[in-house]
This record gives structure tokens, C-alpha cells and sequence, in this order.
């Protein structure tokens, strides 16, 4: 007493447009035949990335690709060669992509008094000066944070 498979059959016969924004927020046009109605039950996703349906019929969906980047977290907690815990990034390099959201995090110890941080663009890594028309968090300070997006 064996029951047999259902088997549900859609086609998608097109897709546009073939491009759109590296960030996400692209709106997808898909058109096909077999398509369910129920939202609930639909994921489109365009790569790893989750497109989110604002219509639907049985012949064609219309979805917004989600936002593309990663949130990267960034703290001074990272251990320097010479000078030990607390004088270094704990994510040192730090692969960062087109749309990513990345937040340093920082606070000197109550113990330290000379020590306060920011975050700026440099030319290359060994560099202590802003590099021109780069980010910059602004002055240095013993506690703060700053968001960045790629």
C-alpha cells in the first residue's frame, strides 16, 4: 500500500533584466507557467542572495533582490606582535565586498591612558595617515564605533 509521488511541474521561461545592482534592490521579473500563488510556499533567490516576492500569478513573479553584503564586525581586541592584547584589530585582513556593512568597535582600557583609536583609510597597510578623499572615522577616541558600507 504504497502511495505514489506527486510531482509538480513549473517552467520558467524568462527573466529580466540579466543585470542589475551589485548592492541588491534590483527588481526581478520572471515569467513561466506552473507557478504557485501562495507566497508563503514561493522562494526565489538569485544565488545566495533571497529575492522578496511583491507579486505573483501562475504565469509570472515579481520579486526585489535582497541587500548583497555581509555585516562585518570589527573590534580592538586583536593581539599586536609588539605590544600585545588590545593594540590590534581582531579581523586583520579583512576581505570586504561590494554593499558590505562594516562596524569597528573600540574602548581603551580604564587601566591605559594613552592609548585612543580610529578607523581611516590608508594607502597601504603599514601607513599611519589618511589617505586623501579616503573614509575617516575623525578624531581619535578611548570608546566609540563607526559603520561603513561598502
Amino acid at each position: 500500500n504504497r502511495i505514489p509521488d506527486i510531482v509538480y511541474t513549473f517552467q520558467v521561461t524568462g527573466m529580466s533584466p540579466q543585470f542589475g545592482s551589485l548592492y541588491g534592490g534590483t527588481d526581478l521579473f520572471i515569467t513561466g507557467r506552473g507557478f504557485s500563488t501562495k507566497t508563503a510556499i514561493m522562494n526565489v533567490s538569485v544565488g545566495p542572495h533571497k529575492c522578496d516576492i511583491s507579486e505573483i500569478s501562475q504565469t509570472s513573479i515579481k520579486c526585489r533582490i535582497a541587500n548583497t553584503g555581509k555585516r562585518i564586525d570589527i573590534s580592538a581586541t586583536g593581539v599586536h606582535k609588539v605590544y600585545g592584547q588590545g593594540y590590534a584589530w581582531d579581523k586583520d585582513p579583512v576581505m570586504i565586498g561590494v554593499g558590505d556593512y562594516i562596524t569597528w568597535h573600540w574602548e581603551t582600557p580604564q587601566y591605559v591612558s594613552d592609548v585612543s583609536y580610529s578607523v581611516q583609510q590608508t594607502a597601504t597597510p603599514s601607513d599611519f595617515q589618511n589617505m586623501p578623499g579616503g573614509f575617516s572615522s575623525g578624531p581619535n577616541t578611548r570608546k566609540g564605533n563607526v559603520i561603513m558600507t561598502n
